[in-house]
């Protein structure tokens, strides 16, 4: 693989980086993928509190909790679409 004129090499040559400019690059994360991360994030956590505190089970009428909780979620997504546009 040939490195062009206007790069300057890294120490360890890697295929899909030729250039030191090619490290870094500014992205965004927007707001709906921001709020569904936050909330799986969230809900695992619970989820494992719960599987703690509870000697390693789920309670069989946790998904009351869990039908709440994505409700909850695309209300709040549905809110922050109409928001947005």
């Amino acid at each position: 693989m040939s490195t062009p004129a206007n790069c300057e090499p890294l120490p360890l040559q890697l295929p899909w980086s030729c250039c030191r400019a090619a490290r870094s690059a500014t992205v965004s994360l927007p707001y709906d993928a921001a709020l569904g991360v936050g909330a799986l994030v969230l809900y695992n956590a619970i989820i494992a509190v719960v599987g703690l505190v509870n000697r390693f089970t789920i309670p069989s009428r946790f998904y009351l909790f869990a039908r709440a909780w994505y409700c909850a979620y695309l209300a709040a997504a549905a809110a922050l679409a109409m928001g947005t546009s």
